[in-house]
């Protein structure tokens, strides 16, 4: 029995025996370009970053039409194609020469993002907010009804980019402590999970500064331990798992204290019933001083108090006293707020 060859489109092979039958062949549908052809893939989108994700997807190529049938009359010597059924092209059978990139997020609904051209498999949108969801639609230009969506993608993780609101109503100062409140920054700007703040604050004059770590919940903030009479600056910043974001920048000074004590320096000069006291001021006057105060004791027993008014003067003429007696002498100085801590004691003896 002799063979005889048979070659179709797409380069099937049909080895047939030479008597008469009628065969019944199944051929793959081209579309409109001559290529087979698969069925769309959904998008696939990957954050690369803070602000960008990275959007691909499968070529889109148009589903195959219902597969027709190509009936043959098959003979020893040849083989006559009866019929060959037509078959309507499939819906998706489409030149698409471009595709529009649309993108939502919960807080707004779809929007274009960008335009791929026909043949690509990626795109990245970038302009995007940190730690946010966002979803993926790719649409033909010329056939909205075709369409792919990607799946919730989160953009990473960055540094807070809004700082703490302070109120600034709310800060209450006295000589050694400040209070006041504040909120999280906007919402948008967390950029992540916030865990909690950072507090610095810093005595302006000395440039000494001390850190705190401040409560996710806490909102009240209560600085202790402060200089009197004295200037600060505070920051405050909220942190995620990344770090720190921008501070929130308040100053404010303290109110006036008492004086720290001044110190006896010295007896200028001494008689059998005065002396000549000198002193020096307080290292920490906490305010504006207004004077001082002298106390002059014996055995244990306080036997006089001078009030010195403050003109520059540091020092003063003790009188009164008793011959070869000995005295025990202290300072103490004097803001508005109130007198301050005695100077250690000073013995002198009169001649």
């Amino acid at each position: 029995m002799d063979k005889v060859h048979l070659t179709t489109r797409n380069d099937i092979l049909l080895v047939l025996f030479s008597f008469s039958t009628f065969l019944h062949v199944v051929l793959p549908i081209e579309d409109i370009n001559g290529d087979a052809v698969e069925s769309p893939s959904a998008l696939i989108a990957t954050s690369l970053n803070a602000t960008h994700i990275n959007v691909s997807w499968v070529e889109e190529v148009p589903k195959l039409s219902p597969t027709p049938a190509l009936d043959m009359l098959v003979t020893d010597d040849n083989a006559t194609e009866i019929a060959e059924p037509t078959t309507e092209p499939s819906p998706h059978l489409v030149n698409k020469s471009s595709y529009s990139i649309l993108f939502r997020s919960n807080d707004f609904d779809w929007k274009a993002a960008v335009i791929a051209e026909s043949g690509d498999t990626w795109v990245v949108v970038g302009g995007l907010n940190p730690y946010t969801a966002y979803k993926f639609r790719r649409v033909a230009d010329n056939d909205a009804s075709i369409a792919n969506e990607s799946n919730w993608t989160t953009t990473d993780m960055t540094v807070p980019s809004g700082a703490p609101v302070i109120d600034n109503n709310s800060v209450e100062t006295n000589s050694h402590s400040v209070v006041f409140e504040f909120g999280p920054p906007e919402r948008s700007q967390w950029n992540g999970d916030l865990d909690g703040y950072t507090l610095t604050y810093t005595h302006l004059k000395s440039k000494k500064m001390m850190s705190k770590m401040i409560a996710i919940d806490d909102k009240r903030v209560n600085i202790s331990g402060l200089e009197a009479y004295s200037e600060y600056s505070i920051e405050l910043s909220a942190h995620n798992p990344l770090g720190n974001g921008p501070p929130a920048l308040i100053s404010f000074s303290t109110e006036e204290g008492v004086p720290n004590q001044p110190r006896i320096s010295r007896i200028l000069s001494r008689s059998d019933t005065s002396m000549y006291l000198g002193w020096e001021p307080p290292k920490q006057p906490n305010g504006v001083l207004i004077g001082y105060r002298i106390y002059v004791s014996t055995n244990g027993a306080q036997l006089f108090m001078f009030n010195v008014t403050v003109d520059n003067r540091l020092h003063y003429y003790v009188t009164g006293l008793e011959p070869f007696t000995g005295y025990d002498l202290q300072v103490s100085a004097l803001t508005s707020v109130g007198e301050g801590a005695r100077s250690d004691v000073y013995p002198v003896m009169t001649m």
